[in-house]
């Protein structure tokens, strides 16, 4: 079973969300927060194959955040890095998309 680490400050999109990955074999841990989120991502327990990050606003002030958590991972003990998935609302301009990819962190725009 592939675990996912969501990350959505959205709780209600966040929970239907969940419950359709859930439905389709996927062991999902919520986050809130960033902070709970470099935590989870920092634990020596657990290992996640996969992060979605649910951008609300806009994508710029996403970057730095997407650096934190990648950085997390790079401090975690376990030697398996999560793949990223960077979902935001908002288009971005293409600089910035290069930038998110360039990091391993795909983008999808949520139409």
């Amino acid at each position: 079973m592939y675990r996912l680490l969501l990350i959505d400050q959205n709780p209600l999109r966040a929970e239907r969300l969940t419950e359709y990955l859930r439905r389709r074999s996927l062991d999902v841990t919520t986050t809130a927060s960033i902070e709970e989120a470099v935590d989870e991502l920092q634990r020596r327990t657990l290992s996640y194959e996969l992060v979605f990050v649910i951008a609300s606003g806009l994508p710029e002030h996403w970057l730095a955040v997407l650096k934190r958590l990648k950085r997390a991972c790079r401090r975690s003990v376990l030697f398996h890095r999560p793949l990223f998935l960077f979902v935001s609302n908002r288009k971005c301009n293409p600089q910035l998309r290069l930038r998110i990819e360039r990091m391993g962190v795909r983008y999808v725009r949520q139409q």
